[in-house]
């Protein structure tokens, strides 16, 4: 679940979740998908975020044309977030 996926390396060492329970982590890929409504404005259109580039970049655009062409630098400021605030987590 997704939430799994939050849980603290502390907090899976300290249960011994993976050790003593074993708690597996599955990749996921794709690792998103929104779907829209068929009889919406979006006609049924989803949107797949995953591992692949240009499988991204193509699903993004089919919605807009300048988020996709974005989305590398909105992933590198999130890159920038991430490094300033995991260490604060544990």
């Amino acid at each position: 679940s997704y939430l799994a996926g939050l849980l603290r390396p502390r907090v899976i060492r300290d249960l011994e979740l993976q050790t003593r329970h074993g708690l597996t982590f599955l990749p996921r890929d794709p690792s998103s998908f929104t779907p829209t409504l068929a009889a919406g404005p979006h006609a049924g259109k989803g949107l797949l975020l995953g591992a692949d580039r240009d499988a991204t970049h193509a699903s993004v655009a089919q919605f807009s044309a300048r988020d996709a062409d974005a989305l590398p630098e909105y992933e590198e400021m999130l890159a920038g977030c991430r490094a300033l605030v995991t260490p604060l987590l544990d």
